[in-house]
């Protein structure tokens, strides 16, 4: 499975509002998250130890929400005060 578009010029990975037939509660696992991210998964592994990222435990094994993921992917708006 590659979640990312071959004919986009966008990197952005695949997500709810681009493929509505997607579960948010699919349950992903370190290399789905690497992947998406484009990121190693010692990163992934990182960012749980840093608790950047959310996750749950599904005998003992980690596991990611499809969700929580997108949910931290939402671009941010900065205001800039003058």
């Amino acid at each position: 499975m590659n979640p990312v578009r071959e004919d986009s010029h966008s990197p952005m990975p695949l997500l709810m509002s681009d493929a509505p037939h997607r579960d948010p509660l699919q349950l992903l696992t370190v290399a789905d998250v690497a992947q998406i991210l484009r990121v190693k998964p010692k990163t992934v592994y990182a960012w749980v130890g840093q608790r950047k990222i959310r996750y749950v435990k599904v005998h003992g094994a980690l596991r990611f929400l499809r969700r929580d993921l997108e949910a931290l992917m939402m671009p941010v708006e900065v205001i800039m005060s003058p």
